[in-house]
C-alpha cells in the first residue's frame, strides 16, 4: 500500500506490503522504491516489506538543505515510527547503503540485520569527492545527459542490452528528479561519515553483497575493508545493480540471509 507522512515540510512516499518479519528496503541515488518491485514481490510472501522513496527521489519530496546521509536516516526513521515498527532486517543498495549505515550509528537497537548492496561503509576519497564535485556541474548544465550516462554505466556493458528495457525505465524515472535534489544528494554522500569501523563492530547478522564487475564500488576495495571481520560477503560476477543484473542468484542469497536471522 503507497503511504505518504509530511517530515520537515515535505512528503516522504514509502510502501507496505505483506506480514511478518519486517524488512525494509532503502533504493541508491536516481532510484525509486520502484526498483525493488520484483524483489518485494519474493518478500512479501514471506515478510512485512516497506519499501522508501529517500528525500528527493521517487514521489518524496526535496528537504530545504543538503540531502546528508543522517538527515535521510532521520527520514527513514519518521517513517519507521509512523508504522510502529521496532525491529527489522535493512537492506540499502549503493547510496541507500550509506544512509542504512548513518541509520545504524543513529539507531543501532533497531536493527535485527543489515545488508549493503553494491555499497561500502568507507567515506568518499578526496578523489571522488572531486567527482561528486564535477557531477554536480553536470547536472546543472545538462540533467538529462548525466542520468542517460550514469545509470547506463551502472550496469556491466555485456548486460546492457539485455536489460536495456529495464534501463531505460529507471532512466525516464530518474528524469523526474528536479536537478537540485541530484545536487543535494550528490553533496551528501560526498559529505558522508566513514563507517567502517561501525560496521564491523555492529552485533547483529550483517551481509555486504559486491559485484565482481562494479566500477562504481570496486570489488576488491571491498574485500580488503572487510579483512578479519565477521561480515558475510557474497560475489555475484557482474556490476553495481546486482539486484537486477544478477536477479535470480541475489534474491536467493538475501532471502537465506534473512531466513537465518
Amino acid at each position: 500500500m503507497s503511504q505518504f507522512i509530511s517530515f520537515r515540510n515535505t512528503k516522504l512516499h514509502f510502501t507496505v506490503t505483506g506480514d511478518g518479519h519486517v524488512v525494509v528496503l532503502l533504493h541508491g541515488f536516481l532510484m525509486s522504491s520502484n526498483t525493488w518491485t520484483p524483489l518485494i514481490k519474493e518478500l512479501n510472501n514471506k515478510y512485512k516489506v516497506v519499501a522508501i522513496d529517500l528525500p528527493g527521489h521517487g514521489k518524496s519530496g526535496s528537504l530545504k538543505t543538503v540531502h546528508s546521509m543522517p538527515i535521510m536516516a532521520d527520514a527513514v526513521h519518521e517513517i519507521l515510527v509512523h508504522l510502529n515498527i521496532e525491529q527489522f532486517v535493512m537492506i540499502g543498495h549503493s547510496m541507500g547503503g550509506y544512509v542504512a549505515l548513518a541509520y545504524a550509528h543513529k539507531y543501532p537497537e533497531k536493527l535485527n540485520g543489515l545488508v549493503l548492496v553494491n555499497s561500502t561503509a568507507v567515506a568518499d576519497t578526496d578523489e571522488k569527492k572531486q567527482k561528486r564535485d564535477q557531477a554536480k556541474a553536470v547536472v546543472k548544465n545538462n540533467k538529462e545527459a548525466f542520468v542517460k550516462v550514469f545509470i547506463s554505466n551502472l550496469f556491466r556493458a555485456e548486460n546492457r542490452s539485455r536489460l536495456s528495457q529495464k534501463i531505460i525505465t529507471i532512466i525516464n524515472e530518474a528524469l523526474k528528479m528536479k536537478s537540485s535534489a541530484i545536487i543535494s544528494a550528490l553533496e551528501g554522500m560526498k559529505l558522508r561519515a566513514d563507517h567502517l569501523k561501525l560496521f564491523r563492530e555492529l552485533p547483529l547478522a550483517k551481509l555486504i553483497i559486491v559485484g565482481k564487475k562494479d566500477t562504481v564500488i570496486p570489488f576488491d576495495l571491498v574485500k580488503d575493508q572487510l579483512k578479519n571481520s565477521d561480515i558475510e560477503m557474497k560475489e555475484l560476477p557482474d556490476g553495481h545493480m546486482s539486484y537486477i543484473e544478477n536477479y535470480k542468484e541475489f534474491t536467493y542469497i538475501l532471502m537465506h540471509f534473512i531466513e537465518k536471522i
